[in-house]
């Protein structure tokens, strides 16, 4: 088996592609809120941003996305919250497969920060497990507190913060969820990477190419 690596090109999934297809980065300056390896990065950098800062709270996946970005243009940060950064000075601010990770009854909070910072006219992109009796009998951390959401309650945030939907997406379906699954038990577990994982990818990029799936909600918000 494979061992299990942080390599930008092992971890880009049907997800992370679907992501980056909401996302017009060039000339941008971005806010990246929970960066994890940096695969964000690397796409708005490789695709023309003015600028893209990054926070997450693990200082390991921090020193990773240093060492491997040396860009002017990129600025990485172990840190919990956004508040150092000035009011009105961002033209995107991405969050993907976070909220879900941030503290219960924190989301508002979250939103309300968003619209401080962005810029008029800047849009919030958003991508976390969408909530479903499928998709949470399916995710082994949903038994232990990982949160799923529905278009409901995001469009509650967003109304309570003053941000406006956009657009939203709902995507990957049994593929995507079973690639989860073997996910949890082969890098815990053996610390390597998925068997058949190129075949796994493959069924995953179809799923995503739709927009009828269970699996993730993807929104767009603007102030």
């Amino acid at each position: 088996m494979k061992h299990y690596s942080h390599d930008i090109n092992e971890r880009l999934t049907a997800r992370h592609y679907k992501s980056m297809n909401f996302c017009d980065v060039k000339g941008k300056r971005i806010l990246d809120i929970g960066c994890s390896y940096g695969w964000f990065e690397k796409y708005a950098l490789d695709n023309g941003c003015k600028e893209i800062i990054a926070f997450d709270l693990n200082p390991s996946a921090v020193s990773f996305c240093k060492r491997n970005f040396k860009s002017k243009r990129a600025k990485f940060f172990v840190a919990s919250d956004s508040k150092q950064f000035k009011s009105n000075s961002f033209d995107l601010i991405v969050c993907f497969e976070v909220l879900e990770h941030i503290p219960k009854h924190c989301e508002i909070s979250l939103f309300n920060e968003v619209n401080r910072l962005l810029k008029k006219d800047g849009k919030f992109i958003l991508s976390t497990p969408n909530k479903h009796f499928i998709t949470n009998l399916f995710d082994p951390a949903w038994y232990f507190g990982h949160r799923h959401y529905s278009k409901n309650n995001l469009t509650n945030f967003s109304d309570s913060s003053g941000l406006k939907i956009k657009s939203f997406y709902i995507c990957g379906g049994f593929w995507e969820l079973s690639s989860m699954i073997l996910l949890y038990i082969f890098k815990w577990v053996f610390r390597s990477e998925i068997p058949f994982k190129d075949f796994f990818e493959k069924k995953r990029k179809m799923e995503y190419k739709k927009n009828d799936g269970i699996a993730t909600i993807f929104m767009v918000f603007k102030k």
